[in-house]
């Protein structure tokens, strides 16, 4: 009798009423989750979310930070009584999903062509056996990290479509609802059928790095590249979109600013509209030392660099492209470290790390390179790694000792030279005394 529709179950009755609030207002909605979620069930919530700050050795949320994960939780799961059957399995990674990481790693250690401005081509890359991230350690990365993952990027210094097993890793990938999956590729290696499963598992981005707006620049550039091969893997990825009614991944094309390619980056901006890229995204090279490279540097033809910036910011605007760039030189654009640059470079901050106001990659930022080793940001040149994923859970690296020393250097504010000198070349300020020194 007392399960029968006129008499509800208590659990029932709460159900119900939230299904009746979620219709509210998202502030008056807030306002009523304290009340109808059973006081036990919300102290195992707030519990956990503040196990996983613990565990991720964030800084502690606000109030109103954990009453709004509380909130959500409920939303994710659908109804009191769904987060309670969370609860007692132990899953409630899915349905609060606190995710504090930008993670960017490589599947394997090669890549197919020899820039001159990368360190892949350097022999002491490109000549070492070839090893490639097993599906099981991926998988069990996956178990243990991508809950509390915000953005996950197949790249970060390899060539990710030379791996066989790319789009496995992309289903793997989709069970975790990451809210940004993408890979930067040189797109020579993308089949029909890679780009059919980056639609069909969600991958959110495509970057293509090319760097030219025509094939003599790009064959002096992208060593071991066909231009030709390009233009049509392009064009029939954005059919295969098409074909599956897709706005997604979106395209975005990259160009890495060089005294070579300098002078073609407003023509780089009509190729990307043709081609119906999103976006383009330039940057300044990295002068890396072991490459003998730093004559490329646009430090060196500086007028020249910023008439071509400010031409492709107009032509970009015009053509309804969204367009990032450096700033340009002279114009005193200082760099910070604080918190203020997490939203360029899309790192989860909250509010709380941002009062803090220290650089917030030791934090909210990981890459795992090409050997399994968890380095702390992109611009870890020469230095060791922080623990490998080969020998130890990701989470153990992430609280160990050198980890604690970094992040305390940060909060202090005595910084390592590597921190001292970050080059943020692209990203930072050009006109800083650090901005194009070689790596």
């Amino acid at each position: 009798m007392k399960n029968s529709p006129i008499f509800p179950t208590t659990a029932g009755l709460l159900n119900r009423v939230w299904s009746a609030c979620r219709c509210l207002p998202s502030a008056r909605l807030n306002t009523f989750h304290a009340a109808l979620i059973p006081s036990e069930l919300e102290r195992k919530v707030r519990a956990y979310v503040l196990s996983m700050y613990e565990a991720f050795e964030q800084h502690l949320p606000a109030e109103a930070e954990l009453s709004r994960a509380v909130h959500c939780a409920v939303e994710r799961a659908g109804s009191i009584s769904r987060l309670h059957e969370f609860a007692s399995a132990g899953r409630l990674a899915e349905v609060t999903e606190v995710r504090f990481l930008k993670l960017e790693m490589d599947l394997l250690n090669k890549c197919n062509l020899r820039c001159p401005m990368c360190m892949m081509s350097h022999p002491s890359h490109y000549k070492q056996p070839l090893q490639r991230m097993s599906l099981e350690v991926f998988e069990h990365l996956a178990a243990d990290l991508f809950w509390h993952v915000h953005a996950l990027s197949f790249t970060y210094g390899a060539e990710p479509l030379l791996h066989p097993q790319f789009s496995r890793f992309l289903e793997i990938a989709s069970r975790y609802r990451i809210p940004k999956i993408y890979a930067i590729t040189n797109g020579i290696l993308m089949t029909d059928s890679v780009a059919r499963a980056m639609v069909t598992h969600g991958m959110h981005v495509l970057a293509v790095s090319i760097d030219a707006a025509c094939p003599e620049t790009y064959g002096q550039i992208r060593i071991g590249g066909e231009w030709d091969r390009l233009m049509r893997n392009l064009r029939d990825f954005q059919s295969i979109k098409r074909e599956l009614g897709s706005q997604t991944p979106h395209l975005e094309l990259t160009f890495v600013m060089m005294k070579t390619n300098i002078g073609e980056l407003p023509e780089f901006i009509d190729m990307a509209a043709e081609l119906g890229a999103n976006s383009v995204n330039a940057t300044h090279m990295v002068p890396f030392e072991r490459l003998g490279i730093a004559y490329e540097s646009c430090s060196l033809v500086k007028e020249t660099t910023n008439e071509m910036l400010m031409k492709a910011r107009k032509r970009a605007r015009e053509l309804g492209l969204h367009f990032t760039g450096p700033p340009l030189f002279g114009k005193g654009v200082a760099h910070g470290s604080d918190a203020k640059e997490a939203d360029r470079f899309e790192l989860p901050v909250s509010q709380t790390t941002r009062k803090v106001g220290h650089c917030p990659f030791p934090w909210h930022f990981a890459a795992i390179d090409m050997h399994g080793e968890v380095v702390p940001c992109g611009w870890w040149n020469n230095q060791p790694g922080m623990g490998s994923i080969k020998s130890e859970s990701f989470l153990s690296i992430w609280k160990n000792k050198s980890y604690r020393i970094l992040r305390a250097e940060h909060e202090t504010g005595s910084l390592r030279t590597t921190c001292r000198t970050c080059p943020a070349a692209g990203t930072g300020s050009v006109d800083g005394e650090s901005g194009f020194l070689e790596r």
